[in-house]
């Protein structure tokens, strides 16, 4: 009897103790779980921060750069209007050039005249050199008449030769234009404050130097020894 009552009492005890693994809870697991999962919910947001603010620097950079390079095609060459101007406010403090100092000057000088004429008129066209040209294409054509082959760009051929003054510059000579510390512009000097350039909005011209162009003068160079 005592032997049976015991055994009861055992079985009802395991009964009560599985009982209490099925229907009861442990407060601290829930919790671990909630804040497990709100971390993960925070660090996936950080991640996702991270990455557009990325993504965002990266398309303002190329956004940026592209505005710099198209900009810089704008302000190139010829394309700077007041290189054309109509103005007529001369710059007249060029020492002047007599028809017989003309005649003087060495032959390659005189084909560097004569060729340089021969394109006025031709048409304008950025990174043109032969139909239509810019201002560093006609200058390379000219020279190129005599057997000297200057650089494509007027920023690579303002390095080209020696700088003059411009009070001696002689007719053959270059004269460079810009803004700040850049060439954009180049021009044939041939003599009489007068240039033969190529003009954005009227082609190869003869010019007088006139205020609007000495405005944006930077240097002249000399690639010919006189």
């Amino acid at each position: 009897m005592h032997f049976e009552s015991g055994l009861l009492a055992q079985l009802g005890l395991e009964r009560f103790l599985d009982a209490e693994e099925v229907t009861g809870s442990n407060p601290v697991e829930p919790t671990f779980l909630y804040l497990s999962s709100l971390l993960m919910l925070i660090l996936q947001c950080g991640i996702n921060f991270v990455l557009f603010t990325i993504m965002k620097n990266i398309i303002i950079h190329i956004k940026y750069y592209l505005l710099l390079f198209f900009v810089s095609i704008l302000i190139s060459c010829t394309s700077i209007e007041h290189f054309s101007s109509n103005r007529t406010t001369q710059v007249d403090n060029f020492p002047k050039i007599t028809k017989n100092e003309i005649q003087n000057l060495d032959n390659n000088r005189k084909k560097l005249l004569a060729e340089a004429k021969k394109w006025i008129g031709i048409p304008y066209c950025y990174g043109g050199t032969n139909n239509c040209v810019d201002c560093s294409g006609l200058t390379q054509n000219v020279y190129k008449s005599i057997g000297i082959i200057l650089p494509r760009t007027a920023s690579d051929q303002a390095n080209y030769g020696e700088e003059i003054s411009l009070y001696d510059a002689l007719p053959g000579d270059l004269l460079f234009f810009g803004s700040n510390t850049k060439v954009t512009h180049v021009a044939i000097y041939i003599g009489n404050n007068e240039i033969i350039h190529s003009s954005s909005s009227r082609g190869v011209i003869c010019e007088k130097l006139n205020s609007s162009l000495f405005s944006s003068y930077k240097f002249a160079r000399r690639i010919l020894k006189p």
